[in-house]
């Protein structure tokens, strides 16, 4: 009997399952869990009196054609009806801030806009524009985000606008991140076309192929302008949706706290280890973060495991909270993010009440907010909590968030979690890693494939799409969509 197994139950394992077991490739599909929950970094807490708190992402962009796909995913698993969307006309779709030099500074979102200097820059946003259209082509194979948005825009606009952006995405430093793999766009735009803008603009200009289907939940997003969206029970309803969709089906078994202690390839077959018991397996597919796969790899494998053990992580904490009332802030809007330069601990502040209000307690006016911290910054955290406990933890974000939303009211609630290894970095030479990595494999003929945040993209969009690719390579089968 063929069988497949899957290490891992986040929503990038959950997501190959689900595809897998759609093309009858294998006999038996098993996924291995090592926590007692499936999901991952998706969880969502729900509080007593209704509230709901995202531990890991919080929305989904429903945009390009893996954001197409995951709408149609969230179709097929009949959640439709409880998709909360988020229109591009509400203030959390239209405004977002930078905490700067002490004080929120609302982002430029009109065209108007642009033609003003707007704090914290110190020019219009179209001298930016215009800096760009006049630097000649430097192309480099690759190049740190920061480095590059200097060069083509201005140091000004990476300081104030790429750094805290690259905090908000990967909780990580844009002077490391590469801009090839984590901003392939806009490293090929000056490529292809010599500029950042012109290449932009070609691409917006140039005819966009149509969804793949035009499903209902597509032409609700298009007809509604949707920017974001999540669920009604949070978005931990999507990777609850998957695991339910897959356990359906008598081929695939879910093993809870099930780890993998050891994975190694003969003759084109695996053998995997787990809790002590051994299981032979006809193909692999990991999803869990690249460094605790080269952990699990036996011997025999080290230039493979070596590789994998190139991919760094950092740990986040996130902390949601809640006050009682309504708290007024300075402006309505998705939240704010903080520039390294600017306090290297607080990464930025979601405004949950504001985003999805439908999550709010249902018996009484209240507002949450989540706080993220260290990443790349991490040490710098422990300078200021050198217990790191949750409790001291949630007081620091507190503290932070009252000095600054001017906030002067203690929460009636507060949930921290500390993310280990959470958010892969995709530093300068990933492109070139990911090549060898892939090429080895293929070289070895192994029978493993490689999900997951840690190499083509860490958004949801990304590990679910990325799965449903890799799953159509290995089978063969031409679209699962």
């Amino acid at each position: 009997m063929s069988t497949a197994v899957i290490i891992g139950g986040g929503i990038s394992g959950l997501s190959s399952a689900f595809y897998l077991q759609k093309t009858s490739s294998f006999a038996k599909i098993i996924v291995l869990e090592s926590s007692n929950r499936v999901g991952g970094w998706m969880k969502t807490v729900n509080t007593e009196d209704g509230a709901k708190m995202e531990m890991g992402p919080r929305s989904i962009r429903p945009v390009g054609p893996s954001g197409f796909n995951t709408l149609y995913l969230a179709e097929e698993l009949g959640l439709s009806n409880d998709v909360v969307p988020v229109l591009n006309s509400q203030p959390a779709a239209r405004n977002r801030f930078i905490y700067a030099n002490d004080r929120l500074n609302k982002m430029p979102n009109s065209l108007m806009s642009i033609f003003k200097t707007i704090p914290p820059f110190s020019k219009p946003l179209f001298k930016y524009v215009y800096h760009d259209f006049v630097t000649s082509k430097d192309s480099k194979e690759d190049e740190s985000i920061y480095d590059f948005i200097s060069r083509r825009f201005d140091e000004d606009l990476a300081k104030y606008f790429i750094d805290p952006m690259c905090r908000g995405i990967y909780a990580g430093d844009c002077r490391k991140l590469s801009i090839k793999s984590c901003f392939r766009l806009l490293h090929s735009a000056e490529e292809k076309h010599g500029s950042v803008l012109k290449g932009l603009v070609a691409k917006i200009s140039k005819k966009k192929d149509p969804p793949a289907r035009l499903s209902d939940l597509v032409l609700k997003k298009t007809n509604e302008k949707w920017a974001s969206y999540s669920f009604k029970q949070g978005l931990q309803q999507l990777s609850d949706g998957l695991r339910d969709a897959v356990s359906q089906n008598p081929a695939v078994e879910i093993a809870m706290n099930s780890r993998c202690s050891d994975l190694s390839f003969v003759n084109g077959k695996a053998t995997l280890t787990v809790n002590g018991d051994v299981i032979q397996a006809d193909h692999v597919i990991s999803s869990i973060y690249a460094n605790d796969l080269a952990k699990c790899l036996s011997k025999d494998h080290s230039a493979l495991s070596n590789n994998l053990s190139r991919i760094p992580a950092v740990d986040a904490v996130v902390t949601c909270m809640e006050f009682d009332g309504n708290i007024q802030l300075p402006a309505p809007g998705f939240g704010h993010l903080t520039p390294s330069f600017e306090n290297s601990c607080v990464l930025g502040v979601i405004y949950d009440s504001c985003t999805f209000p439908q999550h709010d307690r249902p018996d009484k006016p209240s507002t949450r907010f989540t706080v993220m911290m260290g990443g790349s910054w991490m040490d710098d955290l422990k300078k200021q909590v050198p217990s790191m406990t949750p409790e001291d933890l949630g007081r620091f974000a507190v503290k932070s968030i009252q000095a600054q939303l001017k906030i002067d009211q203690e929460p009636a609630r507060i949930h921290t979690e500390i993310q280990r290894e959470c958010i892969p970095q995709y530093i300068l030479g990933h492109d070139k890693l990911l090549d060898s990595l892939f090429s080895g494999i293929r070289e070895e003929k192994l029978p493993l494939s490689l999900v997951g945040s840690s190499y083509k993209g860490p958004s949801v969009n990304d590990c679910i799409d990325n799965a449903r690719l890799e799953i159509e390579r290995v089978t063969g089968a031409t679209s699962l969509q």
